[in-house]
């Protein structure tokens, strides 16, 4: 049984109803008055400020989510969009205005203009003529996005030095690119037997320099010797990269495992002692680390600390899929384990991914920047947190096909991307501030959903574990 059936035989055993989603149809013929959602309305006087049409990294996918942003729009009814090259309009429709869930006074508008399908190269123009840039749309952006960027990290070998400041970054680059691996084979890379994919030989490198950290006797940094959180989350880094890197080179895998088993052993003893921040509880690692051991070796001692976790927390599981937290990765490596899990647990931890992932759906529609951006004040906080929404739905989506899971992953990278009230680019281009933020996971997410049509790859049923034969 693959890995996704036994994700899906978790879920469907405490699940019976799932948020289903189907793509609203925009009107596609011209209308004579503006469209005001929850009772707004919008003044027709000139705006101070010059409107500006935001449509992110400016290229659109042909069979996914299209939406662009007006900044500053007051009085804007409808939208058409035009052909670039033969100049003529190809796509109408009514321009929505939505209040944002963050701010009172903050009027979003928004031209929809998903069901435009065809391949080419456009310009939006609003009524009172504010006019946007060209944009394109076309077939395979997620895979071209992808493939670029794992050339980009497979062309600079990890050489920077890892500091306190930068081990969570490259604790959450490893696990992205191992997930986008383990849940997403086809999407990440060519299914070549022998051959090492380059995802994990980009994980790879980046362990290499994790390994420098660490000798049988000692940890080799301070800053790791006084942080019991990040003691786990190395263990569980080299337990993930074990298990997945097992049939290309047994050898490495096998020092790797050594590796996390002493770790966590050491991070057990500090937890014991109560050497970790009461006010940064690391439950949450720890939870990752003996999920993640469980899957790796079958070994009881982790699953019993594992499945205590959720025991001790029903109802206030600690969540987390970025750098400082790790809840929802231990959910994932306890629910995807071929060894034996425990059905209640299992309940416990699908019962709360769902109802999270559900939660930014809900969210994200209520805040038409389609985001569900938690501080527009805190920059750095709101990015991180788009980031870490567009992992759970990719994820959600892996559970349970649907178009809403899809769209609100789109939408959170178009935020990234530039669609954002600043018009900012965080993610897109080499040189946009959070470009070195993983997106792999995404990105293969993405490829793999209804876009392209794809069934479950069958690479993800074909590996079987050597320690159960199953």
């Amino acid at each position: 049984m693959s890995k996704r059936s036994y994700f899906i035989l978790a879920y469907t055993a405490v699940m019976m109803l799932l948020l289903t989603g189907c793509k609203k149809k925009a009107e596609q013929m011209p209308v004579p008055a503006p469209v005001y959602d929850d009772g707004i309305t919008v003044s027709n006087n000139v705006p101070e400020v010059k409107p500006v049409i935001i449509t992110g990294a400016g290229v659109y996918e042909v069979s996914g989510s299209k939406r662009a942003m007006i900044v500053n729009s007051e009085g804007d009814a409808t939208f058409e969009v035009i052909s670039a090259k033969k100049d003529r309009v190809v796509y109408s429709g009514k321009i929505r205005y939505k209040r944002n869930r963050n701010e009172e006074d903050d009027i979003v508008a928004v031209c929809d203009f998903t069901d435009l399908k065809k391949k080419g190269s456009y310009y939006i123009k609003t009524d009172t003529g504010t006019q946007s840039d060209v944009f394109h749309i076309k077939k395979g952006l997620y895979k071209e996005l992808l493939s670029g960027r794992l050339d980009h990290f497979a062309d600079q070998p990890a050489r920077d030095d890892i500091t306190e400041d930068n081990i969570g970054q490259c604790y959450m680059c490893i696990t992205d690119r191992l997930l986008a691996q383990e849940l997403f084979p086809d999407s990440v890379s060519p299914v070549v037997s022998d051959t090492v994919p380059k995802t994990l030989l980009i994980a790879k490198a980046q362990i290499d320099k994790l390994r420098e950290y660490y000798d049988e006797d000692n940890m080799t940094r301070a800053f790791l010797h006084s942080d019991t959180g990040r003691q786990y989350q190395y263990a569980a880094v080299f337990a993930m990269f074990a298990y997945d890197y097992e049939e290309y080179d047994d050898a490495y895998a096998a020092e790797c495992t050594q590796i996390a088993g002493a770790v966590y052993d050491i991070a057990e003893q500090n937890y014991e002692k109560g050497m970790y921040s009461a006010t940064q509880t690391c439950d949450d690692k720890r939870f990752w680390a003996s999920a993640q051991l469980y899957k790796l070796t079958g070994e009881e001692q982790y699953k019993q600390t594992a499945e205590s976790y959720a025991g001790a927390n029903p109802n206030g599981l600690q969540k987390g899929f970025e750098e400082g937290s790790s809840g929802y990765l231990g959910t994932v490596a306890y629910l995807t384990c071929y060894h034996k899990i425990d059905l209640d647990v299992a309940e416990i931890l699908i019962t709360n991914l769902m109802n999270d992932i559900n939660t930014v759906v809900k969210q994200s529609r209520e805040d038409d920047y389609l985001a569900a951006a938690p501080d527009k004040n805190n920059e750095e906080e709101t990015v991180n947190k788009v980031f870490e929404n567009a992992r759970l739905v990719v994820l959600g989506n892996y559970i349970s096909k649907s178009i809403a899971y899809v769209e609100c992953g789109e939408n959170q990278l178009s935020y990234l991307y530039g669609r954002n009230e600043l018009g900012k680019d965080y993610a897109y281009a080499d040189d946009s501030v959070y470009y070195n933020e993983p997106q792999e996971f995404i990105l293969a997410g993405l490829i793999d959903s209804y876009i392209y049509e794809d069934r479950e790859p069958e690479a993800a049923a074909g590996k079987q574990n050597k320690k159960t034969g199953k």
